[in-house]
């Protein structure tokens, strides 16, 4: 199988993708805009995600989703623009940190799962 070419068209498709800014999110977001669907890529990093723009043409948006009220933000400002609600949603957000079980905090396990 050819990873390189998309082998789905989404063109007039629609998709947010948590996370674009690295790893698996922003894999998710660049193959979704290879496939043609207009592509909202959320993270933190500016840079990151100014840089997968430019490099797939996505719209960057910068928010942090642990904030509810940038949460609701980004919801108001998508139907703003597009006038509906998107097509596909994919959540990649997430911190992730590597800690044995008796070594893991109730801090650390409260940012794992808040995002």
């Amino acid at each position: 199988m050819n990873t390189s070419e998309p082998s789905v068209s989404l063109l007039g498709r629609s998709a947010v993708v948590t996370g674009a800014s690295r790893g698996i999110g922003r894999m998710i977001a660049s193959r979704l805009a290879g496939a043609g669907a207009k592509v909202w890529g959320v993270g933190r990093s500016s840079d990151a995600l100014g840089a997968l723009a430019e490099e797939v043409g996505l719209e960057p948006v910068v928010a942090d989703l642990t904030d509810d009220t940038a949460i609701w933000e980004v919801a108001e400002r998508l139907i703003d623009t597009t006038g509906a609600a998107p097509d596909m949603v994919v959540n990649a957000a997430g911190v992730f940190g590597l800690a044995e079980v008796a070594q893991e905090t109730v801090r650390s396990f409260d940012a794992h799962v808040a995002v």
